[in-house]
């Protein structure tokens, strides 16, 4: 298997993962009772967090060889997307779960939705861009 198409496997079940936590678990975190909802984010947490973070790491690592490699303006555009989805992780989406693991707040579960939409959006649009100029990898 070439490095151009493990980064286009590695793209597509990246956005399968997200759209899973979008549109299944983030709205459960709004059933989970008050009493066990520190322990269910702390596990959440943990556990996601052994699929998330290799995919993105690897997803990273796959873009910058393949920019180093090429040296073009896609796996620019690429990268791009990438550090905007880690500001978004980073910046919005870890200080969500950091205060819902003290306490639940529909407000912060809101707010983790709303970032992490933002993430599902720009990993879809890096997704697509990739499969329309996908055709010269």
């Amino acid at each position: 298997m070439t490095f151009e198409k493990m980064y286009i496997q590695i793209s597509a079940i990246i956005i399968g993962f997200i759209l899973t936590i979008q549109i299944v678990h983030y709205p459960s975190f709004y059933f989970v009772h008050k009493m066990n909802f520190s322990d269910f984010e702390s596990f959440h947490q943990m556990r996601t967090s052994l699929i998330a973070v290799p995919l993105m790491l690897l997803e990273l690592a796959l873009c910058l060889y393949l920019l180093y490699r090429y040296q073009n303006l896609q796996f620019s555009v690429q990268l791009a997307f990438i550090v905007m989805i880690w500001a978004v992780t980073f910046f919005w989406s870890v200080p969500c779960h950091n205060k819902l693991s003290i306490v639940k707040d529909e407000a912060v579960i809101k707010s983790l939705l709303s970032s992490n939409l933002v993430r599902t959006i720009l990993w879809v649009i890096k997704y697509l861009l990739l499969s329309f100029q996908g055709k010269s990898l």
